[in-house]
């Protein structure tokens, strides 16, 4: 059966634009910084063509944000990546990210950013339903999303994701959240204290949702909280979006 890639375009440029800047100071308090488009250019084929014969794949495709920001997620919790406002993108990101558009097969949606494109379409039922489709990105967040995952930084191999270790990692991540991109999660849960609620939860039977939710009340706060905490964690999957109408379906909880 073929292999077709989706490797988060996002991260391959960000780190070839922030791997070719030179900086040149022209005088006292005046300096300039530029970027080697060219050997920028270079580093992503070299990537994705190691990736593609790593992995024996057939085909790759790209994965974008949406180049506007308008992220789904922002209308969920207007402090999303709040920290980051001022922060500016190495030079030249824009234009890697163009060329990389229409070097390789790209996929770009509106309100989504590349982790969630590339969630959807590993998990979308018809896209490429004759391949095996392997997410390659270096995000854990990923863990998130059933199917095959490949961390060019750590793995040997791709590795299958259940739906069940899928589901662990993704309620995980609502109680830790993610200081990085702006979203607190429980206060004063951690990678271990997160592993031990639902490790204890799963012991004991218990649903994992309810698990996370008593968290959150022990903590003061309530289920409408932890829903954020979970919206926001959630790295979207095929039923989560219509591509056809650009719509974004937020996550309920089952049980």
């Amino acid at each position: 059966m073929k292999k077709v890639l989706l490797v988060d375009g996002d991260i391959v440029a960000f780190q070839a634009a922030s791997l070719n800047q030179s900086v040149w100071e022209w005088e006292p308090d005046r300096v300039t910084v530029q970027c080697d488009l060219e050997s920028a250019y270079a580093r992503c084929a070299s990537y994705i063509s190691k990736v593609k014969k790593d992995l024996d794949a057939d085909e790759v495709l790209v994965t974008m944000s949406c180049r506007d920001k308008a992220y789904h997620r922002k209308d969920i919790l207007p402090s999303y990546k709040g920290n980051r406002v001022g922060s500016k993108p190495p030079v030249g990101l824009r234009e890697i990210k163009d060329w990389m558009l229409k070097e390789w097969d790209s996929f770009e949606y509106p309100k989504l950013e590349a982790d969630d494109v590339m969630g959807i379409l590993s998990t979308h039922p018809k896209f490429r339903a004759d391949t095996i489709k392997i997410i390659v990105s270096e995000d854990k967040d990923m863990q998130t999303i059933p199917g095959y995952v490949y961390n060019p930084a750590k793995d040997t191999a791709e590795r299958l994701i259940t739906e069940e270790m899928a589901d662990y990692f993704f309620f995980m991540q609502t109680l830790m959240g993610d200081t990085t991109d702006g979203y607190k999660g429980c206060p004063g849960i951690g990678e271990v204290s997160a592993a031990k609620v639902l490790d204890k939860a799963i012991a004991d039977g218990v649903p994992l949702w309810t698990a996370v939710t008593e968290q959150f009340i022990k903590k003061g706060l309530d289920v409408d909280e932890a829903l954020v905490q979970a919206r926001m964690a959630r790295i979207l999957r095929a039923e989560d979006y219509n591509i056809k109408t650009h719509e974004v379906k937020l996550w309920e909880p089952t049980n």
